[in-house]
């Protein structure tokens, strides 16, 4: 069995991909929500006031308008995003283990060889 050398990066590539998946779903279902949430409280506080002298159903539409909730940009297509996602890493953790348990039936089978001495 002939030793190959691999980068860090080739050969760990999966934790790789898995810290960018992770920092994609931390943004879209959590950091972005709160910060759209946030940043339109202080819009609509200011338009509310603006906007008292108004007839009510012309001020519902106006803060409809304006208060958008956030929707994810991963969801959108089907969540084809996260199918994709997990198709990558979940054949590369079935390759990973496979060869795993090779090498580990190599070394069995190498270990209950006897010794030869010349």
């Amino acid at each position: 069995m002939a030793i190959r050398k691999e980068n860090y990066l080739t050969h760990n590539w999966h934790i790789l991909a898995f810290i960018v998946y992770a920092i994609i779903c931390l943004f879209d279902f959590t950091i972005m929500p709160m910060f759209v949430f946030f940043h339109h409280s202080d819009l609509i506080n200011d338009i509310v006031k603006n906007i008292a002298s108004l007839n009510p159903d012309n001020q519902k539409k106006i803060i409809d308008h304006l208060y958008e909730v956030w929707t994810p940009l991963t969801i959108q297509g089907y969540g084809i995003f996260h199918m994709s996602f997990g198709a990558i890493m979940g054949v590369n953790s079935y390759k990973r283990s496979s060869e795993r348990i090779e090498e580990m039936r190599h070394n069995i089978v190498n270990a209950s060889l006897p010794i030869q001495n010349p």
